[in-house]
């Protein structure tokens, strides 16, 4: 699923980097939560809810992260259901501040996250990788 994700979203994907990243999730509780979507069909999705450390943000912050549903399940209420889940674990872990970032090309999913409540405030996401 990851693979499709990355495919979906014109991402670089090489399973020998992302697998050790994955493991990193599911064995460290201190990194994050990697959350499997599910429905009657079975597994249609999964979500990263990577933590960090902000004190504009008051402390624990979380990123949603490599939220990916599978092409037959989008449009049907899955991702707002999935978002509200978020929010609650979010809570419950002592974040109080989610991040996430969409591609300027998807309105539909930034219409979807601005209805759950999420805003641009007006800063641009920079990068810095080791390797560029």
């Amino acid at each position: 699923m990851v693979r499709d994700y990355h495919t979906y979203d014109h991402l670089p994907f090489d399973a020998a980097v992302v697998r050790p990243i994955l493991e990193t999730v599911i064995d460290h509780d201190a990194v994050g939560r990697l959350f499997l979507i599910e429905s009657d069909a079975g597994v249609i999705g999964y979500v990263l809810l990577g933590f960090g450390f902000s004190i504009e943000y008051l402390g624990r912050d979380g990123w949603i992260d490599e939220f990916f549903i599978a092409e037959p399940w989008r449009g049907r209420g899955a991702g707002r259901q999935v978002l509200a889940l978020l929010r609650d674990q979010a809570l419950a872990l002592g974040i109080r501040t989610l991040h996430l970032e969409v591609t300027r090309r998807n309105t539909r999913v930034q219409r979807l996250y601005a209805e759950a409540g999420f805003a641009d405030h007006d800063r641009t996401l920079m990068t810095w990788w080791e390797d560029q």
